[in-house]
């Protein structure tokens, strides 16, 4: 996920200054209107779902790895899993909280466990996130050899710059490093966690899984924010 910058924008070095205490803050532009880069790391990792988000999603396969190592038993903790995932979506949906990252927890379970109940391999649980880890890498590389980066397609968007950064000289590289970044933490998931699923080695499998998984996303999001707060977003031209 990375993107270049346009002429049309200042490419200070540094991320803008915070607002000054005499300016309301509901004068002062916001990193979601797509003026200013994030303040913090926290604030880029609240546009990518947040602590929340992650939790939702890393709650339901953290059980299943737990119970199964505990029991050696595949049917409890498949069903504990899924448990915990329609619990997760149904007190979000209470909430009339975002359901992106518990919708998106709930289905992902429920297809992990339906390929480890067909297939009789607990192992299998880890299919879909071998899977979508492969189409994340090939999506970055391609994008990066188009030099069209990821990054830029994304955080454009989330920035209100759409593909105006393309046309500053920094910002462009900004998220082409990016992008190479994201793609290096993909590939390096693949290279641990694909050997151990076809080793059918479950236990180091779910600890990797759980490793390289937030805590390394979480990372390379804080990596992600120190690369692009040193250029500003474009500005769209305006329309004709």
């Amino acid at each position: 996920m990375n993107a270049d910058e346009a002429p049309g924008a200042s490419s200070a070095a540094a991320p803008p200054s915070a607002p000054s205490a005499a300016v309301p803050s509901s004068a002062v532009p916001s990193a979601a209107q797509g003026r200013y880069p994030p303040q913090s790391a926290g604030a880029l990792l609240g546009l990518l779902g947040g602590a929340s988000g992650m939790l939702d999603s890393a709650l339901p396969g953290a059980l299943f790895v737990g119970v199964f190592v505990a029991t050696r038993n595949l049917t409890t903790p498949l069903w504990l899993a899924l448990g915990a995932a329609s619990v997760i979506f149904a007190y979000r949906l209470i909430r009339r909280d975002p359901l992106r990252h518990a919708l998106g927890g709930f289905i992902g379970v429920a297809v992990a466990a339906g390929l480890a109940v067909l297939t009789g391999k607990p192992e299998n649980y880890f299919v879909p996130t071998l899977a979508l880890n492969s189409a994340y890498a090939a999506a970055s590389a391609i994008s990066l050899a188009a030099r069209w980066p990821l990054a830029g397609l994304v955080l454009g968007a989330v920035f209100g710059e759409g593909t105006a950064w393309r046309r500053d000289a920094a910002r462009r590289r900004a998220y082409t490093t990016a992008t190479a970044l994201w793609f290096c933490m993909f590939a390096l998931r693949l290279a641990v966690l694909l050997p151990l699923w076809l080793a059918g080695d479950l236990v180091p499998l779910g600890i990797g899984r759980i490793a390289l998984g937030y805590p390394l996303y979480a990372l390379v999001v804080w990596l992600t924010w120190l690369i692009i707060s040193r250029t500003q977003p474009v500005r769209p031209e305006p329309a004709a």
